[in-house]
């Protein structure tokens, strides 16, 4: 049961002028403007970093530039420089910012996953996993009601929706799954920012037709993640709650009926 409640958007963060985040990857730049261009319709400026065109991650002075980063990898990432992107962004997400991490950048297969103290200090909100190409998904259970769900009523993954991973940290919030169960999005607080696990290849059916649908509100859920700022509790969606409390009044149907059988035995 998936719910959109007039009370997200109270939770939501404002447009904000001016680029906010910026786009970091090793992949086409064609497909990282792609992106730009879907969460620009949806209300967020981004630049592009492509780590293909300077061989070096960018500095921590760069990223704290930008209100949040969006991370992702499709090609192969030489060991220094995803060592420094992880050295850097866990440094920016602990001095306040926030980091949307996509696949292929939670790959388990360290030629593609960010390293260094993210890696080291698990930073993750979902961990790293093998690459999955799990059918046709669409959005599934929602766990919590939270701001990175505003607006966002369908999402489909396309043809493949790969995914990498399926496990949460500890330490992270789960918001939703995909309809096979697996994480689409997880948060955790790290020092004063975030660090948002997206189990989405961000690149839309536009430029790979097997990849998520830019029909559907991908590029909301997105955008969403960037301006993503905590949400004032993690409150269970609706759908749960019914159900929790069904189940405690049946406990308690069941205690009461129980007392009166055993009363009536001691008479």
């Amino acid at each position: 049961m998936r719910l959109v409640l007039p009370v997200l958007a109270l939770l939501s963060s404002p447009a904000l002028a001016g680029p906010v985040s910026l786009l970091v990857s090793i992949d086409r730049t064609s497909y990282m403007t792609d992106l730009q261009a879907k969460i620009g319709a949806a209300g967020v400026s981004a630049d592009v970093f492509n780590i293909n065109n300077t061989n070096a991650a960018p500095t921590l002075g760069q990223l704290q530039a930008y209100q949040s980063v969006f991370v992702w990898t499709d090609f192969g990432c030489f060991f220094q420089v995803c060592k420094n992107l992880g050295n850097n962004l866990d440094a920016y997400v602990r001095g306040g910012g926030v980091a949307v991490i996509a696949p292929f950048a939670t790959s388990s297969d360290s030629g593609y996953s960010i390293g260094g103290a993210f890696q080291a200090n698990d930073d993750w909100a979902i961990e790293p996993g093998a690459l999955a190409g799990n059918g046709h998904q669409t959005l599934g259970a929602i766990h919590v009601v939270s701001s990175i769900l505003n607006g966002v009523n369908a999402v489909d993954g396309g043809q493949y929706s790969y995914t990498n991973g399926s496990t949460l940290n500890a330490a992270a919030t789960r918001v939703a799954d995909w309809s096979n169960g697996v994480p689409l999005v997880a948060y955790r607080k790290i020092g004063s920012g975030y660090v948002v696990g997206l189990n989405l290849f961000p690149v839309s059916s536009d430029k790979l037709n097997w990849s998520w649908a830019a029909a559907s509100d991908g590029a909301r859920l997105m955008a969403n993640a960037l301006t993503f700022t905590g949400d004032a509790a993690a409150v269970p969606e609706p759908a749960s709650i019914v159900l929790a409390g069904v189940g405690l009044a049946a406990v308690l149907g069941f205690r009461r009926s129980f007392r009166r059988r055993s009363g009536d035995g001691r008479r």
